[in-house]
């Protein structure tokens, strides 16, 4: 199996706990140290501290965006701007949901708290539905256009 491969199939879930050098980072994102760097001047990715004065480090979460940044890069190229304006829009898409998630959480918990007998419940919540899909449609939309 040649090293590729297994690269493909290798799994590694960073520990939450564990702070890892910029050396330690590269070598499980398979990301060089330079490009970690630009990464960080660009604002895409946060070591833990201040890099100027304690250096980098990461912890599991600058591990998985590094991952995630590094696979980005494979798919769109090295453009940082689209990469940026993607994450933007990744960004936007999950407070949406995050907003879809809240409001029914919400109705739920109003239709159980008034005991109501659920249509008109159903009708509001449809109608919210309806609302958010159509700014999410809208907000990728705009994003087409860049």
């Amino acid at each position: 199996m040649n090293e590729n491969a297994f690269r493909a199939i290798q799994l590694f879930e960073p520990d939450p706990n564990v702070i890892y050098t910029i050396e330690a980072a590269e070598r499980i994102t398979h990301v060089p140290r330079r490009t970690i760097a630009v990464y960080c001047r660009h604002g895409l990715v946060s070591p833990v501290g201040n890099p100027n004065s304690e250096g980098f480090y990461f912890d599991g979460d600058g591990i998985r965006i590094l991952r995630r940044l590094e696979s980005m890069r494979a798919v769109y190229g090295k453009n940082l701007a689209d990469i940026k304006m993607i994450l933007s829009l990744l960004d936007k898409l999950a407070s949406k949901n995050l907003a879809a998630i809240k409001m029914i959480l919400a109705l739920l918990d109003e239709k159980k708290s008034r005991n109501l007998a659920g249509d008109q419940m159903i009708l509001s919540f449809l109608n919210e539905v309806e609302s958010l899909r159509r700014e999410i449609n809208s907000t990728q939309s705009h994003g087409n256009n860049y």
